[in-house]
């Protein structure tokens, strides 16, 4: 019960921003407001913990349950004034499925609650997590908030400080409510998926039919590398979800001029770069796609596009603003610090592309991760080339390029250790950071009515 309150005053922050950032009537899309507000509960955790760090606070429970206690004030009054609205209403809608739809459903409850049980005798175990996430969250809990000059320390006293802390923050957060217990807070991430999944089906959803949405949901559940991932408390998954909705929001803006969809879509991406280093390319791939949409943009509407992109450009430099505060003055990254790179060092890694190659050829035709979800996406890419740079797909097919272009460049500049040990440790992870979008590109791409 304590886990369930721990998630609930955490989506009460979030449903709270949903509303802000988006208004409109949010009870004709139900699954949407609740996957979300988890993503943007998430980030708002984080924002406070960090603010209270900035300003000397600590992390007393009456501290981090105040604002999200006034939210829940200020969203019920809204609930009891939209009663009273007729708009409110929301019209009646046939919920029955075909034994297909039920199938896939099927599917994805089994394979969720597979994620589940796995989840649920394990405490948070791994090296990896326990150093950079876990650790972490331990000493934020004893300490009551986070020590003086924390993200300064070296790698002989905490892995990484230079890692964004969203993940230990949320662990943090949970530890508030349930103790310091790490059989419960290892049940995050499997929440973390079935939201990832709930809100990436609401989003399809608006494009496509049901049978279509479910199966596009059922491919991304089925995923093994997605699901294993689903276990262990890593931060790929989490960032994998907030890039993946927050560019189909972007797609959504594209598309139909929504502000809502602008909004929400900066905020996610906003909550990524709390989430790992990564996010600061696809960050830079959003806004890159918003430019070339400017650039398109008829001149009679250039200013009103100008001005809700300049809207959005604040909203996620106020919502990305404490961390970066902090990084300006965190320890270097042992892996990639420019400062030690060398011109050398460079060419070294350039000799070892071919390694880069065959160990990237081994995730697309390794079914024992991915299925055959990587053979399918590219070979929806060959057969589907014509349609690569017409309208929406040219946004998505610019995106994604630039992603690979982004963390390719990076393993250019490593310099920690050789291209072979980050490649052979990393690739398998990057690459669920990709799937959602490119999953969803396929979907779009296949299911298109053009010839």
């Amino acid at each position: 019960m304590s886990f369930i309150m721990a998630l609930f005053w955490l989506m009460v922050s979030g449903a709270f921003f949903a509303v802000v950032f988006a208004g409109g009537n949010w009870r004709k899309r139900v699954i949407e407001l609740v996957s979300l507000s988890f993503f943007l509960g998430a980030g708002y955790v984080s924002f406070q913990f960090l603010t209270l760090y900035l300003f000397g606070g600590q992390f007393d429970f009456l501290n981090i349950i105040a604002i999200p206690g006034f939210m829940f004030l200020l969203l019920a009054a809204l609930c009891v004034w939209g009663r009273t609205r007729s708009d409110s209403i929301t019209p009646a809608v046939s919920n029955s499925l075909n034994m297909v739809q039920k199938f896939l459903l099927a599917g994805i409850l089994i394979q969720f609650a597979w994620v589940l049980f796995s989840t649920l005798p394990m405490p948070v175990h791994s090296h990896d997590v326990v150093a950079n996430y876990a650790f972490k969250a331990k000493i934020f809990d004893m300490a009551k908030g986070i020590p003086t000059g924390f993200f300064t320390w070296t790698e002989a006293a905490v892995a990484h400080p230079d890692y964004p802390p969203l993940l230990p923050l949320l662990m943090t957060w949970i530890y508030a409510f349930t103790g310091f217990i790490y059989f419960k807070v290892n049940l995050v991430m499997p929440v973390v998926y079935l939201a990832f999944l709930l809100l990436f089906y609401a989003l399809v959803r608006k494009r496509f039919n049901r049978t279509q949405s479910l199966l596009v949901t059922f491919i991304l559940a089925t995923i093994p590398q997605v699901a294993d991932y689903a276990t262990i408390m890593y931060a790929d998954l989490m960032l994998a979800a907030l890039v993946t909705c927050g560019f189909i929001y972007a797609m959504q803006y594209i598309r139909e001029r929504e502000k809502a969809s602008l909004f929400l879509a900066s905020a996610l991406f906003a909550i990524s770069l709390w989430v790992k280093n990564e996010a600061m390319v696809f960050t830079g791939c959003f806004w890159v796609v918003l430019l070339v949409l400017l650039a398109r943009t008829e001149r009679i509407d250039r200013r009103n596009v100008a001005g809700e992109l300049i809207g959005a450009f604040f909203l996620m430099a106020i919502i990305a603003a404490p961390w970066f505060v902090v990084k300006l003055s965190a320890a270097a990254n042992s892996d990639l610090d420019l400062a030690r790179l060398t011109f050398k060092q460079v060419i070294e890694n350039v000799k070892d592309i071919p390694v880069f190659l065959n160990l990237f050829q081994q995730e697309v035709f390794g079914p024992k991760k991915w299925n055959i979800f990587w053979v399918l996406f590219f070979a929806a890419l060959v057969w589907k080339r014509k349609l690569l740079w017409k309208n929406e797909n040219s946004y998505m097919t610019i995106f994604l390029l630039l992603a690979f272009l982004g963390y390719f460049s990076a393993y250019m500049v490593m310099t920690g250790e050789n291209l072979f040990f980050y490649v052979n440790t990393t690739i398998s992870r990057f690459m669920i950071h990709f799937c959602g979008i490119s999953l969803f590109m396929m979907a779009s791409l296949v299911f298109n009515k053009e010839v």
